[in-house]
């Protein structure tokens, strides 16, 4: 019997090049006003010439901000939710093709795209950390990073964005008026990278690519290089501080214009140089920075969670329950499917949704959908990775069935938070059940 050979399109189109061409202009003066943002223009550039570039990330316009520092097109990876938002999704994909990945799973699949991609003469853009910063540093790059960029064979430029953090961070509502800037700072030859092993390729890496607006603060109020004006600076903390000082109490902090506060009577504001500003009235002196703040919390729930009667107390009461939430079956670049309404609630050893509601009958491309009222449970050692994208957007998977899941409010709460406890829980619960854990990668 003969077999049917699928025919595949170049991934190279001349929508792309002229996308770029036409939008260029337009782009730079709206971003410049917008952003007070300046890229500079990679003069060295060789239009024969494809590269991998290795950037930062911050937010949701990175790809077209470093795009306007080259003339030649760039095929960026990114992560799939952008091909779930109808008409939208098929214009980028139309002018830009970008290279789809579930959030923090660089696959084979999108390794084969970037290698025809660049057999084709395309230039390919990468965040590596895959995720922008919720505290200021630039979050984890994986030593497959640099496995991948040897394995390329094309020279690799390290992009680097300075002042992105503060003019939108990820957690707030609003953009702030100050400076941002990017420029490629480091252009490494496919010579050097081949000397190089994937280790000294990585530190470097880390190296150029962290633009940490607190990288010169010690724990003490640095001297701002700028400021970064805005209404509505603190606006919403809350999805990425929710341990207070004060009183230690999860999910209690709150914010409302330049103040983060608790019902204990921590409060503080937020200034326009990023740092935090504590009233004299409050007895607690503030944490300089949401760096140091997010340090805090780290370090605090370390040790809480160290103590054998809190696990088993959070195996009845959940630490935090979250109500008005939908959860989805997500495919790779594909349609969310929308299943369930209810309410999210983390236990020491699982995740559980409860839906608000009888569910519609199961479908076979709806797996996630229950019959009845009855919760779905996701043991904590049975999630594979946990990550946010967006400002508030989970994503797990279940090694179980190897679907993935989001959950989503359309209110303003913290993902950032199942993410921590997660990923300091799991450990703990791997270690008592002598699981090996590199069998269940959280990240």
């Amino acid at each position: 019997m003969r077999k049917s050979v699928e025919k595949t399109s170049p991934w190279i189109r001349w929508q792309h090049r002229a996308a770029q061409t036409l939008l260029r202009p337009i782009l730079r003066l709206y971003y410049g006003w917008s952003y007070r943002y300046h890229g500079e223009r990679y003069r060295e550039e060789d239009p024969n010439q494809p590269y991998l570039i290795l950037s930062n990330h911050n937010g949701a316009v990175d790809p077209i901000l470093l795009a306007l520092s080259f003339r030649q097109p760039i095929y960026f990876v990114a992560s799939d939710h952008i091909f779930r938002w109808g008409l939208a999704s098929k214009v980028i994909q139309c002018l830009a093709a970008p290279i789809p990945i579930v959030k923090a799973q660089l696959d084979l699949k999108a390794i084969h795209q970037m290698a025809a991609i660049s057999r084709e003469g395309g230039t390919i853009g990468l965040f590596p950390s895959g995720n922008g910063s919720f505290t200021g540093p630039e979050m984890p790059i994986h030593l497959g990073t640099a496995k991948l960029a040897r394995a390329l064979k094309l020279p690799v430029l390290l992009f680097r964005f300075e002042g992105g953090y503060l003019t939108r961070p990820r957690w707030g509502v609003t953009t702030r008026r100050g400076t941002m800037s990017g420029r490629v700072v480091r252009a490494l030859s496919v010579d050097e990278i081949k000397a190089m092993t994937p280790e000294a390729l990585l530190q470097i890496i880390q190296q150029e690519l962290d633009a940490d607006p607190y990288r010169d603060s010690l724990n003490d109020h640095a001297i701002p290089v700028q400021l970064f004006k805005g209404k509505r600076l603190a606006e919403y903390l809350e999805r990425v501080l929710f341990v207070c000082p004060d009183c230690h109490r999860l999910n209690t902090l709150r914010s409302k214009e330049d103040r983060l506060s608790c019902t204990c009577g921590f409060t503080t504001r937020y200034g326009e140089d990023g740092y935090f500003y504590t009233d004299a009235s409050t007895h607690l002196a503030a944490l300089p920075h949401v760096k140091a703040f997010d340090q805090f919390q780290l370090e605090y729930l370390k040790r809480w969670l160290a103590q054998a009667d809190i696990l088993r107390t959070h195996q009845v009461t959940p630490f935090f329950t979250d109500e008005g939430e939908t959860l989805s079956v997500v495919q790779r670049a594909s349609h969310a499917e929308k299943a369930l309404h209810g309410q999210l609630a983390l236990y020491s050893d699982r995740l559980v949704f409860r839906p608000d509601r009888p569910a519609q009958p199961s479908q076979p491309t709806q797996p996630v959908q229950p019959a009845d009222h009855t919760a779905l449970e996701f043991p904590l050692e049975q999630i594979r990775f946990i990550a946010v994208h967006g400002p508030q957007t989970l994503q797990f998977q279940d090694a179980r069935t190897n679907l993935v899941y989001e959950v989503h409010a359309d209110h303003p709460r913290s993902a950032y938070r199942y993410r921590v406890l997660v990923d300091l829980l799991k450990p703990r619960i791997l270690q008592n059940h002598s699981i090996d854990p590199t069998t269940n990668l959280a990240r």
